[in-house]
């Protein structure tokens, strides 16, 4: 291999240094990386220039190519796409020399009509309006033991509420409803558990809207969702109340038999989840009171207490209260 190198440098040698001059017939032959050409030194003639095909450097992982980019990746997150310029707020010029008063004025009128013709269209300014909530949202939203809400979750949404103006379904409702609606709809992809409470406190608006918004965006869309998984709600319950080992495994099996036996069918997976949570902690000896269970669980005492008396039935379980 070295020998082979070796050749290889030296042909390339012998072959520069048979070149010459076809003015003089000089051999002093310079090449210029700077300007990318091959000069005679003797006559001072431009023989041929340099064209380097190869790379300008190798790249080894994703952090390096970034910063070798030449422009801004693409993201959806924008309403252009992050495709489009924008006329910066320094007043120099190319020389970093300040502007006088006229210049000033004049760069201050184009920026003020380039933000103009960028959202000309009504369908833009919506577009751009729904993007910035939707990152207001899903920056505030947090889904198990304070972590935020991934950055797939947020390109989902920003994709759904595209769609969903591409197929005009805002008429008759507004930005803010749409843009929660897409979120909502996001989260449920994804399957992370957030309710649809914490989603509408997010926003500001009533839970009945959120969800009349989402359903909306999910029969107008044509793409349904699965259910909510009842085991990711259990594991945000048993970290709440630091139901570990086999405490929690209890939970689970609780939860896979009442899906196996129908009894989780067409119930608040919440519900059922508390439900199941209450049964392993009286089991183990780590009695919670079922208004806490309920107020984490985000339902009521009620429905608790259903849901717990049809698990007892089910699966014949006897427990001292």
């Amino acid at each position: 291999m070295f020998f082979s190198n070796f050749k290889n440098e030296m042909g390339i040698l012998q072959k520069d240094l048979e070149e010459k001059c076809p003015e003089c017939g000089s051999h002093q032959l310079i090449e210029d990386r700077n300007s990318g050409e091959k000069v005679c030194t003797s006559c001072g003639r431009v023989i041929s220039q340099i064209i380097d095909k190869g790379l300008e450097r190798r790249i080894f992982d994703w952090e390096e190519a970034r910063e070798t980019m030449r422009a801004a990746p693409e993201t959806i997150r924008l309403h252009d796409k992050g495709l489009g310029s924008v006329i910066g707020i320094e007043d120099r010029d190319s020389k970093m020399n300040l502007l006088n008063s006229e210049k000033k004025y004049e760069m201050f009128r184009l920026r003020k009509l380039q933000k103009r013709i960028r959202m000309m269209n009504p369908t833009d300014r919506s577009l751009s309006e729904g993007l910035r909530l939707i990152n207001t949202i899903c920056n505030t939203l947090s889904f198990h033991n304070g972590q935020k809400i991934p950055g797939q979750v947020e390109d989902t949404a920003c994709m759904i509420y595209r769609k969903a103006l591409k197929e005009k379904l805002i008429k008759g409702k507004s930005i803010e409803e749409l843009v929660a609606g897409s979120v909502y709809f996001a989260i449920r992809k994804h399957k992370l558990p957030v309710k649809l409470s914490e989603v509408a406190k997010g926003v500001g608006m009533n839970k009945k809207m959120v969800w009349r918004a989402y359903r909306r965006l999910v029969i107008g869309l044509e793409d349904y969702v699965e259910p909510p998984n009842i085991t990711r709600y259990l594991n945000k319950l048993c970290e709440s109340f630091k139901l570990y080992g086999e405490a929690e495994g209890t939970a689970h099996k609780i939860c896979s038999i009442a899906k196996e036996v129908g009894v989780a069918r067409g119930r608040d997976p919440y519900a059922v989840a508390g439900a199941s949570a209450y049964i392993s902690s009286i089991l183990y000896n780590q009695k919670k009171t079922q208004k806490e269970i309920a107020r984490v669980a985000g339902t009521t005492e009620v429905t608790l207490r259903k849901r717990y008396k049809e698990l007892a039935r089910e699966l014949l379980f006897i427990l001292k209260i």
